[in-house]
């Protein structure tokens, strides 16, 4: 990444064999010294073995850098999705925040509060189904899509009031797990 520029990572982690054992990430850091603090999490689902957390580095110290994930388990697996953004403000706090674990896309979720206008907000969605996804809203954009049934979704430009990630495709009836993750400029 580019000097200064803003990291976020959605990441997950967990243990399948013998059991199900869904942990959680405990830290991140990575390889050039960039401060990652968690922003969120979907919260431990031990029917799927997901559990979405968001990461921020608020500002790349720059140049190759390769993330490592600290688990509360011994995790047998990681999924990451790496953003990097130009021209965000510095030092963004979390608004708000809205969470499902095991649950179903209906109803859609919502932040648990109020953003500002102008927030930057992502929302992450993982299935234990495979099935054509695609954004709900033409408020939201598609970041990420893959054959594993997760999915990402970005607003760079939020207007005030609760924000709802929606998505289009199938409905599914269980096994779905969802982080939606508003970040606004600090104060």
């Amino acid at each position: 990444p580019k000097a200064g520029n803003t990291l976020v990572a959605f990441m997950n982690g967990s243990i399948y064999h013998p059991t199900i054992d869904c942990g959680s990430i405990v830290a991140v850091t990575d390889s050039a010294g960039g401060v990652w603090r968690k922003a969120g999490q979907s919260g431990p689902d031990d029917h799927t073995g997901i559990n979405i957390s968001c990461w921020v580095c608020d500002s790349a110290v720059g140049g190759p850098t390769a993330l490592t994930a600290t688990f509360s388990n011994a995790s047998q697996q990681l999924a990451c999705l790496l953003l990097e953004f130009a021209n965000l403000p510095k030092d963004l706090e979390v608004q708000s925040v809205g969470q499902r674990t095991y649950g179903r896309d209906l109803p859609h979720l919502s932040t648990d509060r109020p953003v500002s206008a102008g927030d930057v907000a992502f929302a992450f969605r993982t299935s234990i189904y495979i099935r054509p996804q695609g954004p709900g809203s033409p408020d939201w954009h598609q970041i990420a899509s893959d054959t594993t049934g997760a999915n990402a979704l970005m607003m760079l430009d939020t207007q005030p009031g609760v924000l709802t990630a929606s998505w289009s495709g199938a409905d599914i009836t269980g096994g779905l797990d969802i982080l939606i993750v508003a970040l606004g400029a600090g104060h």
